[in-house]
């Protein structure tokens, strides 16, 4: 009762998609061997209330203005709970309440709150078979995130590593350091359409470049006029909250708040994330390599008619569009085109963090893009990937284009695992798997696949277990698929209530299998 009063409090003072960044399992095990050792609960009977905790999360929707149906289609709320991972000395804190959360969601089935599992080398077998096995039932539910990455990535940020062993996951990304982060500080200043910039960049003046590198410099330099300027709006709104909208609350239960003598917003726990989404990463390289290859190097192509297909959203030139679809693409183990995409992300992230906060501190990208993805896809013009206007960007913050990725699911992580998120930002991953695939004997080679996924340093990764012949079915007869749930980004939402061109997105997404 007195977590789910704080948890209310919290989301009525700050916005309802921030949630708790509890780790849970931690926080309730100690209370929950008591009980069971002095007689006053049993394992069913804990289960039940994590099960009412889950059944009471859905019912903490929210109002919102018709743009958040675009950036957040289909969220009911972002309560991000974390089970699993380490201490401050980093021992594995797996415990009964970790297992409890799982056998829950699989029992209740509820689209929140989302689950985020922490890896790390002590993970035990046991959980991994259990994560597994409710995968298997058609839940997109739990999100792995790698400690492998995070921790040193929180320390490299500035956090000790003793706090850094103890992160959760707060909203859909952010690694959080419990009792010590306000999550959101400032107005959200929106979100980086790394692919429209390119589309800006080609139009204004793609004639005068000579080189693919002159191309990237260009883009770059147009994108750090653009961060500038957001986060120049985002310091001026925490200026605003900080002069009439303090925390009193956040600052009683946060640590060192009463020790200073200061509101939460008159200081920082560092990482300091100010919503700044990072969309469309590997349309973007997918576009850079295309240039490459067709305009630089092999000069089937000229700039000009390039741009002119750009400008007629490729009418009349279908011919170059076959060319640059049939060019190298990002999830493919190409390092032609993930080379591309890891000295984009770098430079990007370089840029960003050359801002800073009205506190001091470096402006942090953030890969939480919702469903940001289909929102900005929808305003931006063609671009030389060959999309055309109006149509969504790849899902996620590191994710390859729909249906471009057609080597295997292992692919994929090669080349995911070449863009450095310890020199990036938290990157997320969505991928779509058959059920059949996590059952009987493929279930331990999906743990065998999440074992190369985490040795490979990759940050976040997050499964649709669902065929594309269901989902296509469900669009046709949603009366009979209310229950169908789906990963968009890092929430889960019902498949029916998501809009048509978003569900084409989560179709689009390639079905993959062993």
């Amino acid at each position: 009762q007195c977590y789910w009063l704080i948890h209310l409090i919290v989301n009525f003072i700050e916005l309802p998609m921030v949630g708790d960044g509890i780790r849970f399992d931690v926080c309730f095990n100690p209370y929950y061997e008591k009980d069971l050792k002095e007689g006053r609960i049993t394992r069913e009977q804990a289960q039940e209330i994590v099960e009412c905790v889950f059944v009471k999360s859905q019912e903490t929707g929210f109002l919102h203005p018709p743009v958040w149906s675009g950036a957040g289609g289909g969220a009911i709320g972002f309560q991000t709970i974390t089970i699993g991972g380490t201490d401050s000395d980093g021992n594995d804190v797996t415990n009964e309440m970790s297992y409890i959360v799982l056998d829950a969601m699989k029992s209740v089935r509820t689209v929140t709150p989302p689950i985020a599992l922490r890896w790390h080398d002590k993970i035990p077998k046991k959980l991994i078979d259990k994560a597994i096995e409710v995968l298997a039932t058609g839940m997109p539910q739990p999100a792995f995130f790698n400690d492998k990455v995070n921790i040193p990535r929180l320390v490299s940020l500035g956090v000790p590593l003793s706090d850094a062993r103890k992160y959760s996951i707060n909203n859909c990304m952010v690694p959080t350091i419990p009792g010590k982060n306000l999550n959101h500080r400032s107005a959200w200043a929106n979100a980086v359409p790394l692919p429209k910039l390119l589309y800006e960049v080609l139009i204004s003046k793609g004639e005068e470049f000579n080189s693919i590198e002159e191309l990237i410099d260009a883009f770059i330099e147009k994108y750090a006029i653009r961060i500038r300027k957001l986060v120049f709006l985002s310091n001026i709104a925490d200026s605003l909250y900080r002069q009439y909208v303090p925390r009193p609350f956040l600052s009683a239960v946060l640590d060192d708040s009463i020790e200073r003598a200061q509101d939460i917003r008159e200081w920082n726990y560092n990482p300091d994330y100010r919503d700044v989404v990072i969309l469309g990463l590997n349309n973007v390289a997918d576009s850079l390599a295309a240039i490459k290859k067709l305009v630089f190097e092999e000069k089937r192509v000229s700039m000009k008619q390039l741009i002119a297909a750009l400008k007629n959203n490729w009418e009349g030139y279908e011919d170059i569009r076959k060319m640059c679809l049939e060019a190298p693409k990002f999830g493919n183990d190409d390092d032609y085109v993930d080379s591309i995409s890891r000295e984009v992300a770098k430079r990007v992230t370089q840029e960003t963090m050359k801002c800073k906060t009205n506190l001091g501190t470096p402006v942090i990208p953030d890969g939480t893009v919702a469903s940001a993805f289909w929102l900005w896809g929808r305003i931006c013009e063609a671009t030389p990937d060959g999309r055309k206007a109006g149509e969504t960007f790849h899902d996620g913050s590191i994710s390859p284009v729909g249906g471009r990725d057609h080597k295997g699911p292992t692919a994929v992580l090669k080349s995911v695992s070449k863009v450095d998120p310890l020199i990036s930002w938290n990157h997320l991953l969505n991928q779509n798997f058959m059920p059949q695939y996590l059952e009987g004997h493929n279930a331990e080679v999906f743990a065998q696949y999440l074992r190369t996924w985490a040795d490979l340093g990759i940050h976040h990764i997050q499964f649709s277990v669902v065929g594309r012949e269901t989902l296509e079915e469900a669009q046709r007869h949603p009366e009979k698929y209310s229950n169908l749930m789906v990963r968009v980004c890092g929430y889960s939402a019902y498949f029916v209530d998501l809009s048509k061109d978003l569900q084409d997105s989560i179709i689009a997404r390639t079905p993959h299998c062993f």
